[in-house]
């Protein structure tokens, strides 16, 4: 891998230690492989060692996850950020992994995105940072997609205050329609 990247001397190398395996978590039906992360660690240092050798960037996701997910088990035991798998993260463990890499670009503190929708001529009046399209309204219920380019962050810090992925989830969709009045 190394001599491989090597071989791009105008590319930015940016490698990544990957999730945690959750040996913590309490699951039903799901006894966990006690050892199996500490494994993953040794390679995540391995390649921590490489990127340091060879001046690349690296950003480590196990160590934060393993962190956030003692923490929140601290009230829930039941929590994890790695699915029901202990491995393979969920959509909460995904927003988490993506905020950790946007924060070591250097994307932390800037602004998310602006939006601004006429409702009843269903309309996108004001994008900045964000696409928005499929405009759908239906009675009272108002549908679109947008993708915002740092949307990442506000999930984060929410799972962060709360620790709760229904709270977060509610609190998202509460948020989502104060933006729309």
């Amino acid at each position: 891998m190394e001599k491989r990247f090597k071989d791009l001397p105008d590319t930015r190398i940016v490698m990544v230690g990957t999730s945690p395996y959750d040996e913590t978590v309490q699951l039903k039906e799901n006894v966990p492989f006690k050892t199996k992360n500490e494994t993953i660690k040794r390679i995540v240092e391995y390649q921590k060692e490489s990127a340091a050798k060879n001046n690349w960037e690296f950003t480590d996701l196990n160590a934060p996850m393993v962190a956030l997910n003692q923490q929140n088990q601290q009230k829930d035991p039941a929590f994890t950020l790695c699915g029901s798998d202990r491995i393979h993260p969920d959509n909460d463990g995904h927003m988490v992994m993506a905020y950790l890499f946007l924060k070591a670009q250097g994307f932390v503190g800037k602004e998310v995105a602006e939006m601004e929708i006429n409702a009843n001529k269903k309309q996108a009046v004001k994008a900045e940072n964000c696409t928005i399209s499929n405009i759908k309204k239906n009675g009272k219920r108002f549908e679109l997609l947008t993708i915002w380019q740092r949307l990442f962050l506000i999930l984060w810090i929410l799972l962060l205050v709360d620790g709760d992925k229904k709270k977060v989830r509610q609190k998202l969709r509460k948020s989502f329609l104060l933006w729309m009045k």
